[in-house]
């Protein structure tokens, strides 16, 4: 399933834990069909995502199948 930016998703990390997130970027642009290098930091990743943990908002780099 292909997630749109700014979509309320649920993050579910390494540990099992859910939580509420929202998508700031893709790995691909679908209309256009261009692969955001700028975002690549040596591990594969398809999601930028931003969440709020203890009062302070995270960006976390994600795989598709760690959100729903």
């Amino acid at each position: 399933m292909a997630f749109h930016i700014g979509q309320e998703v649920v993050y579910t990390s390494v540990g099992g834990k859910k939580e509420n997130a929202t998508v700031l970027k893709r790995k691909i642009d679908f209309k256009s069909g261009q692969i955001n290098t700028q975002n690549i930091k040596g591990i594969g990743f398809d999601y930028l995502i931003s969440l709020v943990r203890n009062g302070k908002t995270t960006e976390v780099f994600c795989l598709e199948k760690e959100l729903s």
